[in-house]
C-alpha cells in the first residue's frame, strides 16, 4: 500500500450510559440539555426498557469533554448510573477517496485483533455516493461471539472537520460494550474517568496491545493439507511445495478467506463441532484426527509492524510508541 497519513483525529466517537431514577434522570437532563448539547454533535435520551418501568438511557455523539465535565458535577442529583456503551475512534485523513476506499479494504488483510476471533465485512450500499458522510461499499468488523468488544473500519469524511470541511479518512473504531466490559479493557466507568482520559493516548495504547500485523501463512497451511509433511521435504520438493501452497490458496479464495481470523475461526469452530460428536459417541475420520491435532496459531505469518506503526501514526507519534515497544510498558 502506497499510503500516506496526512492527519490523524482521535476522538470519542459515542457513549451511551443507562440511569436507574426515571424521573430524577429526566429532570437533570431536560435541566442541562442546552448545554449538554452544544458540547456534542447530538444528544437523546429515552426510557431504558431493561429496567422495565424505570430507568433512562442516554447516548451521545461526539461528546466533548465539557460534556462528561457537567454530569460529573451532577452525579449525586443523576442517582446510580452505568457506562453501558463506548467508543473510542481515530479518522486517518487521506488524500483522495478512492485512497480511503482502498485503505481501508487492504487493512483487514493485514491485522488481527488478539480478542476478536470473528471477522465479517457488511456491505452497505452504493459507492458512488461521494459527498455523503459515511460512503464506500464497505464496512469491516472484527469481533467477539458476544458483540461485545469490537473493531470497525471503513471509508468517511473525517467527523471532527465535517461538513465544514470535507476531508475522505479511514475510520477505525475500538467498540466495547457492557458496562463490566468497558472497565476490562479500557478502566473507565463514571463521567469523570470519561471527562480526564487522553483519547489519543488511550487509542494509540489499545492499538499497540492488541492489534497485530499479519497475513495467512500459507506455507503452515499447505504443510497441514499435505499431512503435516516436514518443511524440509517440501523445501526439498519444489513442485510438491507449489502444489500444496496453490490448494491454499484455492482453498481460502473458495470460502472467501482473506485474513487469518477468518481461516483461524474455521478451524476453531470444526474442532468444537468434532468435540461434540465425539461427546455424543459418533466415530471420526483421520481426517477429523488431523483437524483435531493442528496447532491453529502459527497461521498467523507476522509482518514487520514498525513499517505499518510509522505509515498510520506519524513519526511524531511513532518515537514514543518505538519508547513503548522497547519497554513493554502497558500504558502510555
Amino acid at each position: 500500500m502506497k499510503i500516506r497519513v496526512r492527519r490523524r483525529s482521535f476522538y470519542k466517537d459515542k457513549v451511551r450510559f443507562s440511569c436507574v431514577q426515571r424521573t430524577r434522570v429526566r429532570k437533570v437532563l431536560r435541566t442541562y440539555a442546552e448545554i449538554l448539547e452544544e458540547a456534542c454533535d447530538d444528544f437523546t435520551f429515552k426510557q431504558n426498557h431493561e429496567f422495565k418501568k424505570s430507568g433512562i438511557i442516554a447516548t451521545a455523539v461526539n461528546p466533548r469533554k465539557k460534556f462528561f465535565k457537567i454530569l460529573a458535577s451532577k452525579e449525586e442529583e443523576l442517582g446510580k448510573y452505568h457506562v453501558c456503551e463506548t467508543e473510542i475512534a481515530c479518522d486517518f485523513i487521506l488524500g483522495t477517496r478512492e485512497q480511503t476506499i482502498e485503505f481501508a479494504d487492504e487493512v483487514p488483510k493485514i491485522i488481527s485483533v488478539n480478542y476478536l476471533p470473528i471477522y465479517e465485512v457488511i456491505s452497505r450500499g452504493p459507492k458512488d455516493k461521494i459527498d455523503d458522510e459515511k460512503y464506500g461499499p464497505r464496512c469491516h468488523y472484527f469481533k467477539s461471539k458476544s458483540e461485545e468488544s469490537m473493531l470497525v473500519i471503513y471509508p468517511r469524511m473525517a467527523k471532527q472537520y465535517y461538513p465544514k470541511e470535507k476531508l475522505p479518512s479511514v475510520h477505525f473504531e475500538f467498540r466495547f460494550k457492557q458496562t463490566a466490559n468497558i472497565k476490562k479493557k479500557i478502566g473507565i466507568n463514571t463521567f469523570s474517568e470519561l471527562a480526564v482520559v487522553n483519547v489519543k493516548n488511550l487509542f494509540i495504547d489499545l492499538f499497540l496491545k492488541h492489534v497485530t500485523f499479519c497475513q495467512i501463512d500459507h506455507l503452515v497451511h499447505a504443510r497441514f493439507l499435505a499431512n503435516n509433511i516436514p518443511i524440509k521435504v517440501l523445501n526439498d520438493l519444489p513442485v510438491f511445495k507449489q502444489r500444496f501452497l496453490a490448494e491454499s490458496f484455492q482453498f481460502c479464495e473458495r470460502k472467501g478467506f482473506i485474513n487469518s481470523t477468518q481461516l483461524k475461526f474455521y478451524y476453531n469452530e470444526k474442532k468444537k463441532k468434532l468435540i461434540q460428536r465425539i461427546k455424543e459417541g459418533y466415530k471420526i475420520t483421520a481426517e477429523d484426527v488431523k483437524i483435531l491435532k493442528f496447532n491453529i496459531d502459527p497461521l498467523n505469518k507476522v509482518l514487520e509492524k514498525e513499517k505499518y506503526l510509522f505509515i498510520l501514526f506519524g513519526e511524531k507519534n511513532y518515537d514514543n510508541i518505538q519508547k513503548l515497544l522497547a519497554s513493554n510498558s502497558p500504558q502510555l
